[in-house]
C-alpha cells in the first residue's frame, strides 16, 4: 500500500501526520488480504482520530476514486480543504497470496478428507466390534459365574471385557452373600417362628416375608394385603390394634402388642414389634416383626387357667374364689346389696374314696360339679376349694326365704343315687350359709362363719343346711382363745402332761404295756381331756407340735424306765396324727430322737387309725415299713370303724390290731358286735397279728374276750389313764 499527503501545513505538522499514517498502516497489512475494506476504514478512522489532534484536522470519510486502486481523501481544516491524502494499493500481491493459499487449502482439505476416511473406517470397525460385544450383555445371567469374552483383539474391548467381568464377579459374590443371608434369615425366622412385614401407609402398600404366609396358614399364591392382614385379627382386638397404630403414626412411637389371628389353621397369637419410620419425603412406613407365640401364649393361658381352676372339675379354685369374693364384696358395698356365701361339703365322701377307690371318688366330684352348674343360674358362682368342699356365691339375695329355694335345689341336685358300672351308692351334703354384710362385711370372717355353719350342719345330722347365727360366734371365739392358750402351753413344761392307761394280759392279770394319753392342765380351766383341745389343734399346725411333744416325752420316759426293774419291759404306745404321719420329715424326727435318748425302739409302739391307714395305701405301706425298719412297733387303732378290706389288711405290716371299743361295750348284749369281734380276732390270728381289745369295762366283757382267745385288753375295768406316779404304783401292785 502506498500513500502520499499534499498539504499547506508546516513541514513539522506534515511529518507528524505522515508518522501517524505509517504507524496505522502497519496494523492493516496482516489482515488486508481477507477484509481489506473493513480494515482500511478502521485504519482511516484511527488516522482521523490521531490527526484531529493536530490543529483539529478532519479527513473526509468518503474518498474520491481516481482509479480502481487509487483513493483521494480530502483533508479539511476549519471547513476548508488544506490538502489531500492519496492512497494507492496493489492487488497483485493479494492475488499471488490467494493463489498460493488456494493451492495449500486444496491440498490440506484433500489430506484431511483422506485422514478422516481412514479414521472413520478404523472407528467403524471398533464400533462394529463393540456392537457385537454388547449383544452378549443381553444374555448375561448375574446368578451364574459365566464370564464374557472379547469379540476382537482391540485393547479397549479387552479392557472393557475385563472390567465387566470383574464387576459381574463382584455382583455374583454380593448376590450369593445376599442369598446366604436371606437363607439364614429364613431359617432363623422358621426356628424362632418369626416373620416380618412392612406397610407404607400413604401408598397403601403391604409387603411381608414368606414366613408370615406360613405362620398364618396361607398359600403363597394368595394375595396378602393390609386389609386382609387386619381382617384376620380377632374383632375384639382389631380396634385396639388400629388405635395403637394411629397413636404410633402421630407420635412416631415403637410399640409391642400380642394379637389373636383367625387363620385357616385355627387361632394364632402373634407378638408384633412395630416401629414407625418417617422419611424426608414425609412417607410413613410401619415396619413390623411378627413372632408366633401361640404355644407360649396357650401355655401361659393354661398355667393361668390351672392357677385359678380345679383341673378335675374345671371349676374355679380357691385362689379364684378369694379374688372373686373380694370383688363381689366391693360391688355389694357400692350398690348396698347382699350376697350369700354357701360352704358345701359332701357327706361320707371319705367312705366312697376308701371303699371304691379314688377314681370313683373323682368321677363323683365331677358329676356333683356338673349337677351344681346345671342347677344354679349363670350369675351364681361355683368354686371347688379342695377335697370334697365346694363354695357357692349367690349375688343379690333379697331374703332368707328366697335363698331357701336355692339351697333345696342344691341339696336335691346332689342327694341321689350314683351309678358307675356295677357300683352304685348315694351321697348327701351339708351346707353352711353366711350373708354379706349382715353377718360380716369382712370376707375372711364371712368365710369362717360359713365354715362354722357347715360344721354345725354336720353335727346336727348332715344332709341339711344351716344359717350362721351369732351364737356360733362363741364357738369361733373358743377356737381362737384355745389356739392361743395352746401355743403358750407348748412353750412351757408344766401344762401339757402325759397320762398312762395300762394294757393288761388278762391271762395272768399283769400289765405288759400302756398307752400314753395327753392331758392339759389349763391355768384357769383345770385338767382338760384330749377331746377338749385336740380338735382345735387339728384345725391348725399345733397338732404336729403336740405330736412332737408327746413323742419326745415318751422317749424321755422310756429312757428313765429302762433303768427301773419294774418298768423296763413295759411297751409304751402312742397315737400319731394324720398330719404328722403325712409329714415327710416324720421319719427323720423319730430317728433323731432315737439317737438322742438311746432307747430300745421295740419298747415304743406307734398307733395309726384304720381310717388314716386307708387314705393312701402305698404311702401307708412305705411309711409303716420304714418305721418297722427303724425298730419301732406299729398298731392299727380303732379297727372295725373304717372300711379296710382283707386285702389291705394283709398288705399293711402292722404288729398289733386294736378292736375299737364300740364293739366291746355291747359284746355281751349285741350278737352282731359279738360276731364282728370274733371275726376280727380270727383275722388277727390268721394274719399272725397281736390283738388288743379297747374299752373293756366289765368282767363279763373280759370273760367273753377270753373265750374268743383275745388275751390283751385295756379299759376302765383295769384303770383310767393315770399320772406317772399312780401308774408306777399300779405296776408295782400288779406285777410284783
Amino acid at each position: 500500500m502506498y500513500f502520499q499527503i499534499q498539504t499547506t501545513l508546516k513541514n513539522i505538522e506534515k511529518q507528524n501526520i505522515q508518522f501517524i499514517i505509517q504507524e496505522n498502516l502497519r496494523t492493516i497489512a496482516p489482515l488486508a488480504y481477507f477484509q481489506f475494506d473493513d480494515e482500511l476504514q478502521k485504519t482511516l478512522q484511527n488516522i482521523q482520530t490521531n490527526v484531529s489532534s493536530i490543529k483539529k484536522l478532519n479527513i473526509v470519510k468518503n474518498p474520491i476514486h481516481l482509479q480502481e486502486n487509487q483513493l483521494l481523501y480530502p483533508i479539511r481544516y476549519k471547513n476548508r480543504i488544506i490538502g489531500y491524502l492519496f492512497v494507492q494499493y496493489d492487488y497483485d500481491i493479494m492475488k499471488q497470496f490467494f493463489q498460493k493459499f488456494d493451492l495449500y487449502f486444496i491440498l490440506f482439505t484433500f489430506l484431511l478428507i483422506a485422514f478422516g476416511l481412514i479414521f472413520a473406517q478404523f472407528i467403524n470397525k471398533k464400533i462394529d466390534a463393540l456392537y457385537t460385544f454388547t449383544s452378549q450383555l443381553s444374555d448375561i445371567d448375574i446368578r451364574t459365574t459365566k464370564q464374557l469374552k472379547p469379540t476382537d483383539n482391540y485393547l479397549e474391548l479387552i479392557a472393557i471385557t475385563q472390567a465387566i467381568n470383574t464387576m459381574l464377579h463382584a455382583i455374583h459374590l454380593y448376590i450369593q452373600k445376599i442369598k446366604q443371608s436371606e437363607k439364614h434369615l429364613i431359617e432363623a425366622q422358621k426356628i424362632a417362628n418369626m416373620s416380618s412385614w412392612e406397610y407404607i401407609k400413604d401408598a397403601n402398600m403391604f409387603f411381608c416375608s414368606d414366613q408370615l404366609y406360613r405362620i398364618l396358614g396361607l398359600n403363597m399364591k394368595e394375595r396378602l394385603d393390609w386389609e386382609r392382614f387386619i381382617a384376620m385379627i380377632d374383632p375384639q382386638e382389631k380396634i385396639r390394634f388400629l388405635t395403637e397404630i394411629e397413636k404410633a403414626y402421630e407420635k412416631g412411637l415403637r410399640f409391642e402388642t400380642v394379637l389373636k389371628f383367625h387363620t385357616p389353621k385355627g387361632e394364632k397369637y402373634l407378638k408384633n414389634v412395630i416401629k414407625v419410620r418417617k422419611k424426608h419425603n414425609k412417607t410413613i412406613t410401619f415396619i413390623g416383626i411378627a413372632i408366633d407365640v401361640t404355644e407360649e401364649y396357650q401355655a401361659k393361658k393354661q398355667v393361668e387357667y390351672l392357677a385359678f381352676h380345679d383341673p378335675l372339675t374345671s371349676l374355679p379354685n380357691r385362689a379364684s374364689f378369694q379374688d372373686m369374693l373380694e370383688n363381689l364384696s366391693k360391688i355389694a358395698k357400692r350398690s348396698k346389696e347382699r350376697f350369700a356365701l354357701i360352704y358345701l361339703d359332701i357327706d361320707n365322701f371319705k367312705f366312697v374314696n376308701d371303699t371304691y377307690g379314688h377314681e370313683i371318688g373323682d368321677r363323683l366330684l365331677v358329676d356333683i360339679a356338673n349337677n351344681l352348674k346345671n342347677t344354679l343360674r349363670d350369675s351364681d358362682l361355683i368354686f371347688r376349694i379342695g377335697g370334697d368342699e365346694f363354695v357357692v356365691l349367690i349375688p343379690k339375695v333379697q331374703t332368707k326365704k328366697s335363698l331357701d329355694i336355692v339351697l333345696e335345689k342344691i341339696k336335691h341336685s346332689i342327694v341321689k343315687e350314683y351309678y358307675y358300672g356295677n357300683i352304685n351308692f348315694s351321697v348327701s351334703c351339708s351346707l353352711g350359709v353366711a350373708f354379706f354384710p349382715d353377718d360380716s362385711d369382712d370376707i375372711d370372717t364371712l368365710i369362717r362363719y360359713a365354715d362354722i355353719a357347715m360344721y354345725e350342719a354336720k353335727k346336727s345330722g348332715k344332709n341339711r343346711y344351716v344359717f350362721f347365727e351369732k351364737e356360733m360366734q362363741k364357738f369361733l371365739d373358743y377356737l381362737q382363745q384355745t389356739t392361743q392358750d395352746l401355743r403358750k402351753a407348748l412353750k412351757k413344761d408344766d401344762e401339757l402332761l402325759l397320762y398312762f392307761q395300762p394294757k393288761m394280759n388278762i391271762q395272768n392279770n399283769k400289765i405288759y404295756g400302756a398307752e400314753a394319753l395327753i392331758r392339759w392342765n389349763h391355768p384357769q380351766k383345770g385338767l382338760l381331756a384330749p377331746n377338749m383341745f385336740i380338735p382345735v389343734a387339728e384345725r391348725s399346725d399345733l397338732i404336729e407340735k403336740i405330736d412332737e411333744y408327746v413323742i419326745k416325752k415318751s422317749f424321755q420316759h422310756l429312757q428313765e424306765w429302762s433303768k427301773d426293774e419294774e418298768l423296763k419291759d413295759i411297751v409304751l404306745s402312742l397315737n400319731v396324727s394324720a398330719r404328722q404321719f403325712r409329714n415327710p420329715k416324720f421319719l427323720n424326727f423319730l430317728e433323731n430322737n432315737l439317737k438322742r435318748f438311746d432307747i430300745d425302739p421295740s419298747k415304743l409302739e406307734l398307733e395309726i387309725t384304720e381310717t388314716l391307714s386307708m387314705e393312701n395305701i402305698s404311702h401307708t405301706v412305705n411309711m409303716l415299713e420304714a418305721i418297722k425298719q427303724i425298730g419301732f412297733r406299729v398298731a392299727l387303732d380303732d379297727f372295725g370303724t373304717g372300711y379296710s378290706s382283707l386285702n389291705y389288711l394283709k398288705r399293711l405290716p402292722f404288729d398289733t390290731i386294736k378292736i375299737d371299743k364300740s364293739f366291746i361295750q355291747d359284746i355281751d348284749q349285741d350278737p352282731e358286735d359279738y360276731q364282728i369281734t370274733k371275726i376280727i380276732i380270727d383275722l388277727a390270728y390268721t394274719f399272725k397279728k397281736e390283738i388288743v381289745a379297747e374299752g373293756v369295762e366289765t368282767k363279763q366283757q373280759e370273760r367273753i374276750l377270753k373265750d374268743l382267745k383275745c388275751f390283751l385288753a385295756q379299759g376302765f375295768l383295769y384303770a383310767k389313764p393315770l399320772p406317772l406316779n399312780d401308774f408306777k404304783k399300779l405296776i408295782t401292785f400288779h406285777n410284783r
